[in-house]
């Protein structure tokens, strides 16, 4: 993959950063393991399997076993955290099948923990050059972004690193490239927000470092290269308020105004220092439908074959039904996850809030229309001035169904669709130990109209606890000899704890994106991940004057680094 826009500059006005960043293979480790129960019933199958993807897993698992897809049912109705590591296709969701299919009965397969490093895909490791060129005051001149990444002998997935840097700031030459070696190792596959959480790392630090050359406020650069509209695609942005983010995460933070030089601030012995880093995540949307069933007795069922991984799909599905329809939230049961539900995305790529709630809108608008018809043919009163479960035991009806459908992207390609956000964190470092924590975030995001506020703010929590992990923990390796992952498991592979989190403030500037959808609402699954281990990155600088240009930071890495 290679794009290129203008020509370089150079000049002796000009300032120059060019520098080499890494990050190591990351593994998804979810609570749940994947697992699959297959059971077959004459020359149909049941599989329960622990997917994102119900319908994507039902085409697969139909395409191995050589059957018509009407003859294979998945369920997830509920999973356990994926991250990406069960939005892609694995064998042993069809094996699972197979083998029932063999045996003729019925059969559990379960991937240990150490199985799923090498069987449900991994973050591959990076590396990647940055080169910038600004002017005095900071403006842009040329970016470069060259990635070498690797994938396996037989997949086609690898980290899109420079996804983030075709779009964020406004230069006129740009240049990205993604060289891909195949190699001998397991499939690595999208893990939450794959291509722009490395990418970010790289592309934020060297900003932050361009900034430290120019002795310029970080904020300052960022806002001086804000870019009014998207740069690569040349489109207007739906919605961009990433300067009101700088603002008021800025704000809330006590970002200082000016230049402040590294290993300027201490709190007794510990070093503290500040880093910023901002964040974008594209806002997609795909087809979906939902069902509704409203019965005499006057509950009513929402019915989609999405999955909930953990994002709050079964709470904002009935939130939205129950406000459009003033129906009681507590008549309201989601069923989700089940191919014999209506058509819906598999869960990634932030998609699922902006392609469900359309389609459950419309079934409510058909809703409502059936409902009037169904009063107006059968009562003289309107339909508003009767229950629902009324009308229907006037219409002679035990229950009534309709189904809505978004069209999802089809027709709103004029503008180019994204959340945004800044991250401004604090850390503190005790040298002689190597010990560095980080002892406040502050995120600013705008990713348009919040349908539910706890529900958001968890999700963006989320995601920046998988930065912080990436800054400072998580990494797994190859064995130099044997070639197994070393940290297929969870008390060799660190991850964040409670004590590991500090308070995180979390501010939505819930502006809706009145371009994107009704509803103004983008999905926020992974913008919290992209750039948070940047800022955290910036801010160990920041305290120590010692560059960290590979994660994660360990404690040997604060030791043996030296200022500069």
């Amino acid at each position: 993959m290679q794009v290129e826009r203008g020509t370089w500059p150079s000049g002796a006005t000009e300032t120059a950063i060019c520098e080499t960043y890494r990050t190591p293979m990351q593994l998804h480790h979810p609570m749940e393991p994947s697992a699959t129960v297959a059971h077959w019933d004459g020359d149909a199958v049941t599989v329960h399997d622990s997917t994102q993807g119900t319908m994507a897993a039902r085409d697969y698992i139909a395409r191995s076993l050589k059957v018509p897809a009407e003859k294979v049912r998945v369920v997830a109705a509920y999973v356990g955290g994926g991250f990406g590591g069960k939005n892609q296709m694995w064998p042993h969701q069809a094996l699972a099948a197979h083998i029932a299919r063999a045996l003729k009965q019925p059969v559990r397969l379960q991937l240990t923990r150490a199985d799923m490093a090498v069987a449900s895909g991994h973050r591959s490791g990076t590396e990647q050059r940055i080169a910038l060129r600004s002017d005095r005051d900071g403006a842009l001149s040329a970016l470069r972004h060259v990635s070498y990444v690797p994938t396996s002998m037989r997949g086609n997935f690898f980290e899109p690193c420079g996804l983030n840097t075709l779009i964020l700031y406004d230069t006129p030459a740009l240049e990205v490239r993604h060289h891909v070696a195949r190699k001998n190792i397991p499939s690595p596959t999208p893990f939450r927000a794959p291509g722009e959480t490395p990418g970010s790392f790289a592309l934020e630090c060297a900003m932050d470092e361009l900034a430290f050359r120019l002795r310029m406020n970080p904020l300052e650069l960022r806002r001086r290269n804000f870019a009014a509209e998207d740069p690569y695609h040349r489109r207007q942005w739906s919605s961009n308020q990433l300067l009101e983010c700088y603002r008021r995460g800025g704000e809330a933070f006590g970002w200082p105004g000016g230049f402040v030089p590294p290993r300027t601030m201490r709190d007794g012995e510990a070093l503290v220092g500040y880093g910023m880093a901002t964040t974008a995540y594209p806002a997609p949307a795909l087809p979906a439908t939902v069902r509704l069933r409203l019965t005499v007795a006057g509950s009513l069922t929402i019915e989609t074959s999405a999955t909930d991984i953990g994002t709050g799909m079964y709470t904002i599905l009935a939130q939205t039904v129950a406000d459009a329809l003033d129906h009681p939230f507590d008549d309201i049961a989601v069923r989700l996850g089940d191919t014999t539900l209506p058509l819906a995305p598999t869960a990634g790529r932030s998609k699922s809030t902006a392609s469900i709630l359309p389609a459950a809108a419309r079934a409510c608008k058909e809703l409502r229309a059936r409902l009037e018809e169904l009063a107006c043919r059968h009562a003289a009163s309107p339909a508003s001035n009767r229950s629902p479960g009324a009308t229907l035991e006037a219409a002679g009806l035990d229950e009534l169904v309709v189904e809505g459908s978004s069209a999802g992207m089809t027709g709103v390609k004029d503008r180019s669709y994204y959340s945004f956000g800044a991250h401004f964190v604090e850390v503190r470092v005790d040298e002689a130990i190597g010990r560095i924590r980080v002892s406040r975030i502050v995120s600013a995001l705008d990713c348009g109209r919040i349908i539910n506020p706890k529900t958001a703010a968890s999700q963006i929590k989320g995601g920046i606890i998988f930065g912080l992990g990436m800054a400072l923990m998580e990494a797994a390796e190859f064995h130099p000899t044997h070639h197994r992952i070393v940290g297929d498991n969870l008390a060799d592979y660190a991850v964040p704890v409670n004590a590991d989190v500090p308070d995180i403030d979390v501010i939505f500037l819930d502006t809706p994106d009145d371009a994107f959808n009704e509803f103004g609402a983008r999905g926020l699954g992974e913008i919290g991940v992209p750039g948070m281990a940047a800022a955290i990155a910036n801010a160990a600088f920041h305290a120590t004057g010692r560059r960290f240009r590979s994660l994660p930071i360990t404690p040997a890495a604060i030791v043996g680094a030296r200022p500069g």
